[in-house]
């Protein structure tokens, strides 16, 4: 069965069985947007990525709102690293028409592209192909700005760039309750 999300697509169960049965009256059952993305990050931090998924799908399935973007961001990273890229391609790939989630999943692509990147070895692509742009072409605030500030800063400093504090400052200035690399290390 597809579960149709923000205007992306997925499949409900990754365990092959069958989506949740639902009464009519269950079918509206109003859920609070954000709700699970506490329960989502801790999941996929935790590498319990199969877990991740059906949280999520399960939770969409009843939703009738779409998710938050929090939700959205940890569920396509748990995809990736769970290595479900058919339900990837599909939700980036499907001709849905404009989304409230098309920024997000920009940034979220652009990152991945320079985590790739990084895991090559090679961190001035990663930066100039991936977390750069991702830096520069999202707005203030977001999650996804704040992950690729991280990124940013992790690959300057593997890199031993004078602009890092630049950087760091960025982050802190945007985003003060997160640590640096540097301050999570002392």
């Amino acid at each position: 069965m597809l579960a149709v999300f923000c205007g992306c697509v997925s499949s409900v169960g990754d365990d092959n069985t069958a989506p949740l049965a639902q009464s009519p009256s269950e079918s509206r059952i109003p859920l609070v947007v954000g709700a699970s993305a506490d329960s989502m990050v801790a999941l996929v931090n935790g590498k319990q990525y199969a877990k991740a998924i059906r949280l999520f799908e399960k939770t969409q399935a009843l939703a009738t709102e779409p998710p938050s973007a929090e939700d959205l961001i940890a569920y396509l990273d748990a995809l990736v690293y769970s290595g479900e890229t058919r339900k990837l391609f599909d939700i980036l790939m499907v001709d849905r028409g404009p989304s409230p989630y098309d920024r997000d999943i920009a940034a979220w692509s652009l990152i991945q592209i320079g985590d790739r990147h990084m895991k090559k070895g090679d961190s001035e692509a990663a930066l100039l192909e991936g977390y750069l742009r991702a830096c520069l072409l999202f707005s203030k605030g977001t999650c996804m700005r704040r992950r690729a500030l991280v990124k940013t800063i992790q690959a300057l400093h593997s890199r031993n760039d004078d602009r890092v504090e630049r950087f760091r400052t960025v982050l802190r200035d945007e985003f003060p309750e997160t640590q640096t690399p540097q301050q999570s290390a002392r």
